[in-house]
């Protein structure tokens, strides 16, 4: 899609991202089969079958089942480790925001990806010629592999380019 088509959809999936957050209910399977739109362009979230609600959570108020699609799912939740449920949806919305841009899943080799989960660096997130540099930029921070790192959702909301893109299409 285009960065204006794709960022409007964006828009939508971070909101109701967003609104299951502030109610404590993180989805933990946000991927494109999950997402719905209709022919207006109205965008729905469904498959809430994965999601964890505010008991889920341990008393180290942390999450521990490896659920999720592998493609979209963060390093964290796919290698076992206690998990925020806030920052695996950011990943997997970062991964949805690069598939509705450059039509394909970002390339991060598993075992790459795994180093640099224990390395704390960030993802080589590339699609030259199809994603701007700032959506990129946009995209790594979503896909960063050490969730204290990574951006949230709610975070999006003050990101520059997130900003900007609302001030861009308000004017449309």
């Amino acid at each position: 899609l285009p960065e204006r088509a794709a960022r409007r959809v964006f828009l939508q999936l971070v909101s109701a991202i967003i609104y299951r957050h502030v109610r404590g209910v993180t989805h933990r399977d946000v991927k494109q089969r999950n997402v719905l739109l209709n022919a207006d362009g109205n965008l729905k979230v469904c498959d809430f079958g994965l999601a964890a609600l505010p008991e889920s959570h341990r008393d180290n108020g942390r999450l521990h089942t490896t659920c999720g699609t592998p493609a979209f799912a963060a390093p964290e939740v796919l290698y076992r480790k206690g998990y925020d449920g806030v920052k695996p949806d950011a990943c997997s919305c970062g991964v949805i925001l690069y598939v509705l841009l450059a039509g394909r899943l970002p390339a991060v080799r598993r075992l790459q990806h795994h180093q640099d989960v224990q390395e704390g660096a960030p993802p080589r997130v590339h699609a030259p010629g199809v994603v701007s540099p700032p959506t990129l930029r946009l995209v790594s921070r979503l896909l960063h592999p050490n969730p204290a790192t990574r951006l949230t959702v709610a975070e999006l909301s003050s990101h520059p380019w997130f900003k900007r893109s609302l001030s861009l299409d308000s004017q449309l």
